[in-house]
C-alpha cells in the first residue's frame, strides 16, 4: 500500500474515533475532501509568496503527509526569524493573533505532544513555537481580559477578538503542562495553568451568552465567517476541559443548523453584516467552503486559503440531526426570525492592549436587531430589521456594510439587493432600514449615516420589463417585482457605480437616494405565466399617505407599512413590529427562547436540545 494511502486511512480511523456524532460514510467523505486539498496544498502552496500564511499552510500539509518535514520545520522557524522576532514588541506586529491559533493547531497535531502524527515536527521548531507563544501572551495575557462577566465585550471585531482570545486560551493550555513554562508568571502573577482555567470559564460564559442573546455579530459575513469559525474548531477539537469542549461543539452545531435553514445549493441567504461591496456582495457566501468540506454541497473557491486550515484538519463532525437537516431536500416554505446583537451598551471599557483597537460592549437586554428570512426552494429573501436610530447608537462592527436582498436557486451569483455607493475610504455604516414579511419587503436609506446614494443590483441574467411604474424580472424559478416610490432611476453599468463587477450585472441608481423601494418575490409555480404575475402585482394596493408608504400583497396576504420620515417603527398587518420577541430563534427547524441558553434543532422528524447552561 502506498504511503499516502496509509496516511489517509490512519486519518480516517483517528477522526472516526473522535467525531462527535455522525455516520461513517459522511465522515469518510469529509476526510477524503480534506485529504485531497491537503495534498494539493503540498504540491501548490498557497499563497505563493513567502510569508507567515504560506509557511503555515505548507507546514500543515507537509507534516500531515509526512513529506519534506525538514522544509516545514524551516518554514515555521522562519516565522520567528523573518517576522515575529523583528517586531515582537507590538501586539499587532504582523497581526500575530491571525497566526497564533494556527501555530497552536499545528503544535497540537504534529509536535512531540501531537494527537495525530506526533514528532513530525522537530524539537527546535517545537521550542520556537513555544517561545513565541510565551513571549506574545506574557505581554498581553492577564486574568482581567478573561473575566467571564465581560463575555459580551469584543475587541476590534468579532473575528479579531476570537482569533486573539482563542490564541490566548490555546497558549495557556499548551504552556501549563510544559516543564519549561508551567511555573512562569504572567504580569499579573498568574501561572499558565491558572490563566488557562480563567480562559476556560471565560469561553464557557462566551458560548452561553451567545446562545442566550444572539449567535453572531458578523452575521453571514463572506469575508470574516471563516476566521471566526477557524478558532472555534480549535476549542472543539483540543479543549481539555470537557464542558468547554461540549459547549464549543454545541455552538458549531447551532451555527451549521442556522446555515442549513438559510442556504440554497450551499449559498447562504438572508441578511448579512460586514458584507463589503464588490465580490463579497455579488459572488461570495459566508463559510461556504467549510460547508463543502462538511456536507459536500456548494462550491469551493479556494480551499487552500489559510482561513481553512482548521476545517482541513478538524476531527469535529456535525451532529447527525444537523447533517440530516442540511441534506433534507424539501424543507418547504418558511420564515426564520432571530434576534442579534447590535446596540451599544452604555458603558466604556478599554482592554489593556497597546494596539488601541476599539472594544465593543453590546446591549444584551435588547440586542436591537431582528433578522427576518423567508426561505423557499427557489429563492431566499432576507432583511435585518431595526429602529431608525443614529449611527452612534450602534456598535460599528454591527452596523458596517449590512446587506439586504434575495439570492436565487439558479446560480450562486444570481442576486438582487440594495446598496449605497462605495466610499473612497472606509465603509458604510447604518445605511438603511425596512420591513419584511414572507416574500415582500420595503427598504429605505437612512439619513443618519455616512452612506451616499442608493441603488438596486440586478444580476445580468435577469431581463427587465416595465409596466405602470413597476419593474419586473424573472429567474428560471421565480418572478420579482420592484417599485421605486418617489424617485426616477437610471440603469448604469456595474463598474460605473463603484460597487459592481464588470459583466456580472447592472445597477438601477435612484435620483432620490431616500426613496422607499418595494420588492416582492414569488415562486413561478404559483402563477400561470409572467403576464399573470404582472397583472396580480399591478392590482396590489400602494398607499402613500402621511409620510408613510403601505403595500398590500394579495399573494402573501400581508400589508407592510414604512414611515419614511423615520417617525415610527414599521408595521406588519397593522401591528408595529416587535424587535424584542420572546424567541431568540423562531422557525420550523431552529427554536430558542431569549435568555434560555437552550436551542432546539429539528430535522423535520426528530428534535434535539443543545444546552449551553452548565
Amino acid at each position: 500500500m502506498k504511503k499516502n494511502n496509509i496516511i489517509f486511512f490512519t486519518f480516517i480511523l483517528f477522526t472516526f474515533i473522535n467525531i462527535h456524532a455522525s455516520d461513517k460514510s459522511t465522515n469518510d467523505a469529509m476526510i477524503k475532501r480534506q485529504h485531497e486539498t491537503l495534498e494539493d496544498l503540498y504540491v501548490n502552496p498557497y499563497p505563493k509568496e513567502n510569508g507567515m500564511w504560506m509557511y503555515e499552510s505548507f507546514a500543515t500539509s507537509a507534516y500531515y503527509l509526512g513529506k519534506y518535514t525538514e522544509k516545514a520545520d524551516k518554514y515555521i522557524q522562519s516565522i520567528y526569524t523573518d517576522y515575529y522576532s523583528k517586531t515582537k514588541s507590538s501586539f499587532m506586529a504582523n497581526s500575530f493573533h491571525w497566526h497564533a491559533y494556527i501555530l497552536e493547531r499545528i503544535y497540537w497535531l504534529f509536535s512531540s505532544q501531537g494527537v495525530l502524527y506526533p514528532n513530525r515536527m522537530d524539537k527546535k521548531t517545537e521550542d520556537i513555537i513555544l517561545s513565541m507563544l510565551w513571549d506574545w501572551t506574557s505581554k498581553h495575557c492577564t486574568k482581567e481580559i478573561a473575566n467571564p462577566n465581560e463575555a459580551a465585550w469584543i475587541w476590534g471585531s468579532e473575528n479579531h477578538h476570537l482569533q486573539a482570545w482563542v490564541s490566548f486560551w490555546g497558549a495557556t493550555q499548551i504552556l501549563k503542562g510544559h516543564p519549561q513554562y508551567k511555573n512562569n508568571k504572567y504580569s499579573d502573577g498568574n501561572t499558565p495553568e491558572k490563566l488557562w482555567k480563567e480562559f476556560n470559564e471565560y469561553f464557557k460564559a462566551y458560548f452561553r451568552n451567545r446562545a442566550q442573546h444572539g449567535l453572531m455579530v458578523e452575521i453571514a459575513a463572506p469575508t470574516y465567517a471563516k476566521y471566526s469559525l477557524n478558532t472555534i474548531y480549535n476549542i472543539a477539537d483540543f479543549a481539555e476541559d470537557k464542558i468547554l469542549k461540549e459547549l464549543a461543539s454545541n455552538f458549531l452545531n447551532v451555527y451549521w443548523a442556522e446555515w442549513a435553514i438559510e442556504q440554497i445549493n450551499g449559498v447562504r441567504g438572508g441578511s448579512r453584516h460586514r458584507c463589503y461591496p464588490g465580490r463579497a456582495s455579488i459572488e461570495q457566501s459566508g463559510a461556504e467552503e467549510f460547508a463543502w468540506y462538511h456536507f459536500g454541497i456548494g462550491r469551493v473557491e479556494n480551499g487552500k486559503h489559510p482561513g481553512n486550515i482548521s476545517i482541513l484538519t478538524t476531527f469535529w463532525r456535525p451532529d447527525k440531526i444537523v447533517s440530516d437537516l442540511v441534506c433534507k431536500n424539501d424543507k418547504g416554505n418558511y420564515s426564520y426570525i432571530s434576534r442579534n446583537y447590535g446596540l451599544k451598551a452604555n458603558e466604556n471599557k478599554t482592554y489593556y492592549l497597546e494596539d488601541k483597537n476599539p472594544v465593543y460592549k453590546f446591549n444584551i437586554t435588547e440586542g436591537g436587531l431582528l433578522r427576518y428570512t423567508w426561505i423557499t426552494p427557489s429563492f431566499v429573501m432576507g432583511m435585518t430589521m431595526e429602529n431608525a436610530l443614529t449611527e452612534n447608537d450602534w456598535n460599528a462592527v454591527s452596523s458596517q456594510n449590512r446587506w439586504n436582498g434575495i439570492i436565487f436557486s439558479d446560480n450562486y451569483t444570481q442576486r438582487i439587493f440594495t446598496q449605497p455607493e462605495k466610499p473612497e475610504k472606509g465603509s458604510v455604516y447604518n445605511a438603511e432600514w425596512g420591513v419584511q414579511n414572507k416574500g415582500v419587503m420595503i427598504l429605505q436609506r437612512l439619513k443618519d449615516s455616512n452612506a451616499k446614494g442608493q441603488a438596486i443590483w440586478i444580476d445580468r441574467s435577469f431581463p427587465l420589463s416595465y409596466h405602470k411604474n413597476w419593474i419586473f424580472t424573472e429567474s428560471s424559478n421565480s418572478y420579482v417585482a420592484l417599485k421605486i416610490i418617489d424617485s426616477k432611476y437610471h440603469k448604469i453599468k456595474a463598474e460605473n457605480y463603484g460597487n459592481g463587477l464588470a459583466n456580472k450585472g447592472f445597477w438601477l441608481k435612484l435620483e432620490n437616494e431616500y426613496s422607499p423601494i418595494i420588492i416582492e418575490a414569488v415562486e413561478k409555480k404559483n402563477f400561470k405565466d409572467f403576464s399573470e404575475f404582472k397583472k396580480y402585482i399591478i392590482r396590489n394596493v400602494v398607499k402613500i399617505k402621511n409620510q408613510s408608504v403601505e403595500y398590500r400583497s394579495n399573494h402573501y396576504d400581508t400589508s407592510l407599512k414604512l414611515y419614511y420620515n423615520y417617525s415610527r417603527l414599521p408595521e406588519i398587518d397593522g401591528k408595529t413590529i416587535d424587535l424584542t420577541p420572546k424567541k431568540l430563534m423562531d422557525s420550523p427547524y431552529l427554536n430558542s427562547i431569549w435568555g434560555s441558553g437552550i436551542i432546539t434543532i429539528s430535522n423535520g422528524i426528530d428534535k434535539k436540545d443543545f444546552n449551553f447552561n452548565y
